[in-house]
């Protein structure tokens, strides 16, 4: 897999929608439609990072998003048949061998939360159709490392290793963050990448 201009549009808008910077992402998206980036790549990031940046930014960067684009669904067939099935085989792809490990210590934390993360998470979410999972893991690696979250970033610069990315392909994603993000925080996930 390459960075195309696809891809680093969706890492500019991730890390934008982190950093809760809305004009930036009414600028990202305007310029995404005058080169012709594929809305629906644009539509399933702004929801995808709902599962970070909660429902208030997700709802904020929809109202730009349908200013550029006037549609209510992008993609209406997509409901997910068994969800929580989808959602840990999704996780079995991201995590590899680890992924017992990982569903053991959320559920250490909370049963609950364990449970929505398969099923809302993997399940509604990530495995949804619009990106491939490693454009998604991209994404979460762009918005970890722009909120710097370093174990959840660490588990999805895994990810993306298991989703056929190179670490030299996640150094630039980390990278592309720049501008957005904090010189810091880019440091320091380019130091988690070295240890992965």
């Amino acid at each position: 897999m390459y960075i195309n201009k696809d891809i680093e549009c969706l890492i500019k808008l991730s890390s934008a929608k982190a950093a809760k910077k809305f004009k930036l992402i009414d600028k990202i998206i305007k310029d995404s439609k005058k080169i012709d980036i594929d809305y629906v790549k644009l539509y399933e990031c702004i929801l995808q990072v709902y599962l970070f940046c909660g429902f208030p930014a997700t709802i904020e960067s929809l109202k730009v998003f349908k200013k550029y684009y006037p549609v209510n669904s992008v993609l209406l067939e997509q409901k997910v048949i068994n969800p929580r099935e989808k959602g840990l085989k999704t996780f079995k792809k991201i995590y590899g061998n680890n992924y017992k490990k990982v569903i053991l210590n959320i559920q250490n934390l909370s049963d609950e939360l364990s449970e929505w993360m398969l099923l809302e998470g993997y399940g509604k979410v990530l495995s949804r159709q619009g990106l491939t999972l490693a454009e998604r893991e991209i994404i979460n690696v762009s918005v970890l490392c722009t909120d710097y979250y370093p174990v959840q970033l660490f588990s999805h610069i895994k990810g993306c290793l298991n989703c056929g990315l190179t670490k030299k392909e996640i150094a630039k994603v980390i990278e592309l963050t720049g501008g957005i993000n904090t010189e810091g925080n880019i440091k320091k996930s380019l130091k988690i990448l070295k240890t992965v």
